[in-house]
């Protein structure tokens, strides 16, 4: 991230208008830019608009007191803020070039080192679910999701296997070029698709158990759990009667369902999927 960050600083610096000044700057080294980050932390403490940037190097009788100071002066702050940089400028000014957009290119990097850190310390038992997580966007983005009734509202959409509250794997998803990392599996929607190669991740974990997944109703599809029955992996969905799949032996009319004495149950097998009513 420092190498990146002073790349991105001689690109812009070099960009200038001869002639006019600016903040005189050296690189910034791995050991300024994580207290940089620690300080981005410290500051989420204060939420809203509580607080402004300025008063956190503040010291009189009017403002709390914070001891940032003491590790580095606003105007450095300012400037890591401004050239901040995690992904290579150079490689996205090439892609640029080509016409290839990847929009969460600037943040690969870290995504990357997340998911290559996540499995190696977390060995996930045998039942893990895969469902969807938002990531909150204040901003203007034409990737983005809006999801009405959720607690997060408005923001980045991943699809994300985990367990027992802990994340093994996940993938991105945007609103305009949908899912640009997999390649779409025939006969699956694209959400189909996502849930298909999530799983994949867990043929390739040391551990081989009898792997179950669990998700609600918007992944569950017929031929979802049959291609992960061909990998050996079970599944477990609720599903709306009203399905194209749906066997046809199970669509009780609503009239008939008052009718039915309660915790009445029923099933049917097709094709080596199990459907309970």
């Amino acid at each position: 991230m420092s190498s990146n960050t002073n790349l991105y600083s001689q690109i812009k610096r070099s960009e200038a208008l001869p002639g006019v000044g600016g903040r005189d700057w050296h690189d910034v080294t791995p050991s300024e830019l994580r207290i940089w980050i620690v300080i981005i932390i410290y500051m989420g403490l204060f939420p809203g608009k509580s607080m402004v940037l300025r008063e956190f190097w503040l010291h009189n009788q009017h403002h709390p007191t914070h001891d940032i100071s003491k590790f580095i002066s606003q105007t450095r702050f300012e400037q890591i803020k401004r050239f901040f940089h995690l992904s290579n400028p150079e490689e996205e000014q090439a892609e640029r070039s080509s016409g290839y957009r990847l929009w969460h290119q600037k943040v690969d990097p870290l995504l990357n080192q997340l998911r290559l850190s996540s499995q190696p310390y977390l060995l996930p038992s045998s039942n893990v679910t895969i469902d969807v997580a938002m990531i909150l966007c204040t901003g203007r983005s034409i990737d983005t999701y809006k999801m009405l009734n959720k607690p997060i509202e408005l923001g980045y959409k991943f699809h994300f296997l985990a367990n027992r509250g802990y994340i093994v794997d996940f993938l991105p998803t945007s609103s305009k070029s949908g899912l640009d990392l997999i390649p779409s599996i025939p006969e699956l929607s694209d959400t189909g698709s996502a849930v298909y190669h999530l799983a994949s991740t867990l043929q390739q974990l040391d551990r081989q158990p009898a792997w179950n997944i669990y998700v609600d109703i918007f992944y569950t599809s017929f031929p979802l759990f049959k291609k992960l029955r061909e990998m050996g992996i079970g599944a477990v969905g609720t599903a709306r009667t009203s399905s194209k799949d749906f066997p046809q032996s199970l669509k009780i009319p609503k009239e008939v369902w008052s009718k039915l004495e309660y915790h009445s149950k029923g099933g049917i097998v097709k094709d080596g999927i199990g459907f309970l009513l």
